[in-house]
């Protein structure tokens, strides 16, 4: 399952907190499903670019999913910040990175270089080429789920591409 989202968007919020963790409790944690992250930072956002960056440089030390967590869970205060507040969102990521577990020198050496920033552009890039144009999108398999939708539709979806792909191993 690849997510395309933006840590800015209150509907990828919402599905954040209210979905995301059935789907990783039931699915990712269970075995059956891996999930990836596709950046769409869309331009309105003023600080989603560098929060997708934050996160990226906590990937490098195998924290993304931590850091993921951390930046909804701070959306309200970091959110809204104005572009020109980026010192400031800069400080918060830096302090959300500590508590994910991401070791200090490193973080702030990546953010600093801007290491993760072709990453993000690369993401952003993907989710574009893939006509994917609104945040939170999500493809299980080739199928395109749009919105933060209930958590039962996700399932349907899961199930059917799960069933299906029992269906292909079986007939080999």
């Amino acid at each position: 399952m690849v997510v395309i989202s933006d840590f800015q968007c209150p509907y990828c919020k919402t599905w954040h907190d209210e979905t995301y963790p059935a789907l990783r409790r039931e699915y990712v944690d269970a075995g059956k499903l891996r999930m990836a992250y596709l950046h769409l930072p869309l331009p309105n956002h003023s600080q989603a670019r560098l929060a997708a960056e934050a996160s990226m440089c906590a990937s490098a030390s195998g924290r993304f999913w931590e850091m993921h967590d951390r930046i909804f869970a701070s959306q309200s205060r970091w959110s809204r910040l104005a572009s020109a507040d980026s010192l400031a969102a800069r400080a918060m990521f830096d302090s959300l990175s500590v508590t994910a577990g991401v070791p200090a020198a490193q973080y702030r050496s990546c953010m600093a270089a801007g290491a993760t920033r072709s990453i993000v552009q690369a993401d952003f890039a993907r989710a574009v080429a893939a006509n994917v144009s609104s945040t939170p999108s999500f493809f299980v398999g080739n199928t395109l789920i749009e919105g933060a939708v209930p958590l039962a539709d996700f399932r349907r979806v899961i199930d059917s591409v799960l069933a299906a792909a029992r269906a292909t191993t079986a007939r080999r």
